[in-house]
């Protein structure tokens, strides 16, 4: 696992499809045998009745031969075995396949989550620029607009109409600024 931080995030996600077609492939061959040791279980309990039934007639007196299933039973048992054992070796892998597959997804989801976090500092980072552009911008604009107020209030007229209009405009250029109707 210490080799997946240094891999990209299409090497993780290909890693953790792999080990979870590792798992989906290990958890088949588990119910596979698992499915064996049943039909085992189900002729090993088969052939005990028949032995039995063998029994029943040996002590009725009967012709039977009990001793005819003892073969079939021992191999059924040792068969049952063999498959327990294997089942329990499967189980095994299962539980280490389950583990890596864990933590390739724990993995991936590291890597995701650092992406969207680089994501969105950078999208912050350009939030930010954008702001302070805009803040820039709106205090360049006060200075020229105070500065076109100064002038326009400051200068000396030689009409009294042209005077009047460059007051009623500061006026109004003001009061706009300030948020108020002209």
């Amino acid at each position: 696992m210490a080799t997946m931080a240094v891999m990209g995030s299409e090497a993780v996600t290909k890693m953790v499809r792999e080990a979870r077609e590792r798992l989906t492939e290990a958890e088949r061959a588990l119910k596979a045998v698992e499915d064996q040791i049943v039909e085992e279980s189900d002729k090993l309990a088969a052939t005990q009745v028949a032995r039995v039934d063998e029994c029943k007639l040996l002590a009725l007196g009967k012709k039977g031969d009990p001793g005819k299933f003892d073969e079939a039973i021992r191999l059924a048992n040792d068969r049952i075995i063999g498959l327990t054992a294997s089942k329990r070796t499967r189980e095994r892998v299962v539980a280490e396949l389950r583990a890596d597959f864990y933590n390739a997804t724990a993995e991936q989801t590291r890597i995701e989550n650092e992406k969207a976090d680089r994501e969105e500092f950078v999208a912050t980072r350009g939030l930010i620029e954008q702001t302070n552009q805009a803040v820039d911008a709106r205090d360049a604009a006060e200075r020229q607009l105070l500065n076109g107020l100064t002038q326009l209030r400051g200068r000396k007229y030689r009409c009294e109409s042209n005077r009047q209009l460059a007051m009623n405009a500061a006026q109004s250029a003001q009061r706009r600024w300030n948020g108020m109707r002209p």
